[in-house]
């Protein structure tokens, strides 16, 4: 008869800790912001990924498309474009104007707050590979 009561205790503990992390919003950070714990991956992604530096590519491209069909290619080639706190422009977002770690592992602000990997998510399955490969070099 105990261990229910205990158990209930232990969820009640988890849930209540965890709940303020739950409930705060997810913000971009910038992938600037990874770089203090994921050196490593930083740099091979820095060095080895073409996307890490793809903004200058659209740039440009600005001239020679509409206005409408450049803000097409901020949701590839920017963090978070068209989200809550995402990429806005060069000038109001800079940290976010090229994609980043956030880009498939979601905004980072509570990672950075709590270390919690189980904060992250990786949006897209098929990536895992890919990540693997980008951050190993």
């Amino acid at each position: 008869m105990r261990y229910p009561v205990v158990a209930a205790a232990i969820t009640g503990l988890l849930f209540s800790i965890s709940l303020p992390v739950l409930a705060q919003e997810k913000k971009f950070v910038g992938m600037d912001a990874c770089m203090d714990c994921h050196q490593e991956q930083y740099d091979n992604f820095m060095t080895y990924s073409k996307k890490a530096h793809s903004f200058m590519n659209i740039k440009k491209m600005e001239k020679r498309v509409t206005p409408d069909e450049y803000k097409e290619c901020f949701q590839c080639h920017t963090t978070g474009y068209g989200a809550p706190g995402g990429f806005i422009s060069e000038s109001q977002t800079p940290d976010l104007k090229n994609p980043g770690c956030e880009v498939c592992h979601g905004p980072g602000s509570l990672h950075i707050e709590s270390e919690d990997q189980t904060i992250l998510s990786l949006r897209y399955p098929w990536m895992t590979a890919w990540c693997a490969i980008v951050k190993t070099g």
